[in-house]
């Protein structure tokens, strides 16, 4: 999610735009995600590293989300 309309406190509908392809930078938590790896949600707003699912499968499979292009330490990364 890039935006959102209105606030709690206003009254009407709110809209939200989403990002469905592209490049984007978003926060990073714990487990700090590597270049070529996958993600999925972390805690507060966060992507963290996604968990092995099998041996073949090193970073992610169905529940992960982008592929890591770069990574700023353990600030955010920029995902596809």
């Amino acid at each position: 999610m890039i935006a959102i309309t209105l606030t709690d406190n206003d009254n009407g509908k709110r809209l939200a735009t989403v990002q469905i392809g592209g490049i984007c930078r978003l926060a990073i938590s714990a487990t700090v995600p590597t270049i070529g790896n996958r993600v999925v949600g972390g805690t507060t707003g966060t992507v963290k590293q996604a968990p092995v699912l099998a041996a073949y499968d090193p970073a992610g499979g169905n529940i992960a989300r982008g592929t890591v292009l770069e990574v700023n330490g353990t600030t955010d990364c920029v995902i596809l």
